[in-house]
């Protein structure tokens, strides 16, 4: 994947990988249209072990279809946290 490795590229953006790992999840999963819950689980350090992604610290999140998010207490705070 170009994007991950421009982001890995830099450390700036190191942040920035696993939400390109979970557009990744996306597609693969064949979620073109969205039509199916959307889960921010997804992280480069599990995806692709051993490659020197580090972990953001996302919440784990699920988001609906409807919109409605679920998951992790920082999903759900106003503050995120």
């Amino acid at each position: 994947m170009r994007r991950l490795a421009l982001l890995k590229s830099d450390s700036t953006w190191a942040q920035s990988e696993d939400r390109v790992v979970t557009y990744e999840r996306l597609r693969l999963d064949g979620n073109f249209d969205l039509a199916a819950q959307i889960r921010t689980n997804s992280k480069a350090v599990t995806m692709y072990p051993g490659q020197g992604y580090v972990d953001s610290g996302y919440p784990d999140c699920t988001i609906a279809p409807n919109g409605a998010v679920s998951g992790d207490a920082a999903c759900t705070s106003p503050t995120g946290q």
